[in-house]
């Protein structure tokens, strides 16, 4: 049987060079890993307070939600744009073109590359879950999927970059989602600091053993010394977080609270 050439002339495609069945596999792809965003967020609401499980379902919605409108506008360009008018001008530094997706472009790229923008995004969502507050996150996360990834994507993805002409070879996506999303994480980490009260160094935790005073001790216990038990939460700055009998909660962080306990010789105390 002779070999044939099928004519794709009549689907629709997204990059006339590209058949549909190359666009469908890319686009089933894309998809698959646009599923990990519901992953991370299941994962990251785990490992957090029942209080933050919302916060982190919301952070990872808007990882996918306003990273796929940034990336659009200026992701892509910075990281494959190619000035149609002028072809020659690009440098291996960043793209050059093709802002907003004007003056030519490849949906079916662009939907592709913006699964694994978000994906290096949200990588930041776990490292600095319960720590960081929902607007800065978001600006932060905006800059990660429009500037910061689209840059490394450049250098290591698109021919033009300067590691890739220098011979680099990415594994799976290690160098500009993994790496990228992991070195921006450890900044994060370090330089919001753990949880106040999560260690020694940022908050300890002091017992303070108040006297009972009028009690009627028992036949051969009056040289025993009864006492209340009060927990308190050292900050390291002078103030301190506590519980109450009034409060049975912990109260709001940066509280202080004066207590004045005497027992009684009352079936209560």
């Amino acid at each position: 049987m002779a070999d044939t050439e099928i004519d794709w002339s009549f689907a629709p495609q997204c990059e006339p060079t590209r058949p549909a069945s190359d666009e469908s596999w890319m686009l089933a792809q894309c998809f698959k890993i646009m599923m990990m965003q519901a992953g991370f967020a299941v994962v990251e609401s785990s490992f957090v307070r029942q209080k933050n499980s919302a916060n982190i379902m919301m952070k990872n919605t808007v990882d996918l939600a306003a990273g796929a409108l940034l990336y659009w506008a200026f992701g892509y360009a910075l990281a494959y744009g190619v000035d149609p008018n002028n072809p020659d001008n690009v440098n291996p530094f960043c793209g050059t073109g093709q802002f907003f997706l004007i003056d030519g472009h490849d949906a079916a790229s662009w939907m592709f590359q913006l699964s694994f923008a978000a994906t290096a995004a949200t990588i930041d969502s776990g490292a600095v879950a319960e720590r960081m507050m929902f607007v800065p996150y978001v600006m932060y996360s905006s800059l990660m999927t429009s500037l910061f990834y689209p840059i490394v994507c450049h250098w290591t993805w698109d021919s033009n970059g300067w590691l890739t002409k220098m011979g680099f070879h990415d594994f799976a996506g290690s160098g500009p989602v993994h790496l990228v999303g992991g070195a921006s994480s450890i900044v994060a980490a370090w330089f919001i600091g753990p949880r106040i009260g999560r260690f020694a160094d940022k908050g300890e935790l002091v017992v303070t053993a108040v006297q009972g005073i009028g009690l009627s001790l028992p036949p051969g216990a009056e040289t025993s010394q009864p006492y209340c038990v009060v927990r308190q939460l050292n900050h390291g700055d002078g103030e301190r977080e506590s519980r109450s009998s009034e409060e049975p909660r912990n109260p709001r962080w940066g509280t202080n609270l004066t207590f004045d306990v005497r027992l009684e010789d009352t079936a209560a105390d």
